[in-house]
């Protein structure tokens, strides 16, 4: 797969410019948010739970290169090759 940064960036700028995708992204939004604030009226611990995430998001992070090499070894162990990029280009 080829990346086209350019042909993206001015299909972008395209996107942004037209009305129908800003009323569609506008919708989306409205529609997330609206779905996002049901379901945690349906669930007293929501704020706990957004808490324990994002707690769990943090310990992952910071233990990133451990985790990685954890699935790098399931990997190749099921089989598979990983490959690790020398840059993050």
């Amino acid at each position: 797969m080829e990346i086209k940064t350019r042909e993206f960036k001015k299909g972008s700028r395209r996107a942004i410019r037209n009305v129908r995708v800003q009323e569609a992204a506008q919708r989306a939004t409205g529609n997330l948010l609206r779905e996002r604030n049901s379901a945690a009226a349906e669930l007293p611990e929501w704020e706990e739970l957004r808490n324990r995430a994002r707690e769990i998001k943090r310990h992952t992070l910071e233990r990133l290169d451990d985790y990685l090499a954890l699935f790098a070894d399931s990997v190749e162990k099921a089989g598979g090759k990983v490959v690790w990029a020398s840059t993050a280009r």
